[in-house]
């Protein structure tokens, strides 16, 4: 997760994985070109449009190494700003990693899930994948993002599925308007994608993969249905 932190407008906003934060960081960094500085990885830049932040930084951070970078200097004023993230339906969320991992074979890909990822038989691929990340090797958890322990570590969590209009409730807060729709971000993998995609009901079909799926997606489940109230499906 990288933290992208308004200067004066008092807000931080954290990009969980596959939940629409590229959008998001795409408008904030055309919207407020001079006003924005980045937490990531490789430490913190000042924004300067969104393909510049795109080459500077990887684009994960856990936020407690987020806070501790606002703890340092002149910063310690953002550290208590108003946080915020979002977070998408968790069978949704398992769904787009897959496809997402499958389809880009990046180098740190093929190094986590071996070849077996990119076969073409695409259920067997999908059993590596879930036997795989739900051993915990390799992806982070979306309540792994949001949560420290049990506390949440944003203000505010957003629903993917309604990202248009959450985001501009939390702009509303901080009197932005949101005139333009969000940018579609991240197409790129998908216009390319040589894969073939699994209908939702072959995918889920596995009971055994289901179950230790959920197990993995625990914490998410539970934060989702209650910050939500309603009920995570793949359906």
């Amino acid at each position: 997760m990288v933290a992208l932190v308004h200067k004066t407008k008092g807000f931080v906003f954290h990009h969980v994985p596959k939940t629409g934060g590229s959008s998001i960081t795409n408008w904030l960094t055309h919207t407020f070109p001079d006003d924005l500085f980045w937490i990531g990885k490789k430490g913190v830049r000042r924004a300067a449009g969104y393909e510049r932040y795109r080459a500077l930084f990887p684009p994960h951070i856990h936020p407690e190494t987020i806070k501790n970078v606002l703890r340092e200097g002149p910063r310690t004023r953002h550290l208590d700003t108003w946080h915020f993230g979002f977070m998408r339906d968790p069978y949704k969320w398992f769904e787009s990693f897959f496809w997402h991992r499958r389809d880009k074979k990046e180098r740190n890909t093929k190094r986590n899930y071996g070849e077996g990822l990119f076969q073409a038989d695409p259920e067997a691929a999908w059993k590596r994948f879930v036997e795989i990340t739900t051993s915990g090797k390799s992806e982070s958890t979306q309540s792994f993002w949001l949560k420290n322990n049990q506390n949440k570590i944003v203000s505010f969590i957003g629903d993917y599925s309604n990202l248009e209009n959450d985001f501009k409730k939390v702009m509303n807060l901080f009197d932005v308007d949101v005139n333009s729709p969000l940018p579609v971000s991240n197409t790129r993998w998908r216009e390319k994608s040589t894969v073939e995609h699994l209908p939702v009901e072959k995918i889920w079909h596995n009971e055994k993969l289901t179950k230790k799926i959920e197990e993995f997606l625990k914490e998410d489940i539970e934060l989702y249905e209650t910050t939500f109230n309603k009920r995570a499906t793949y359906e």
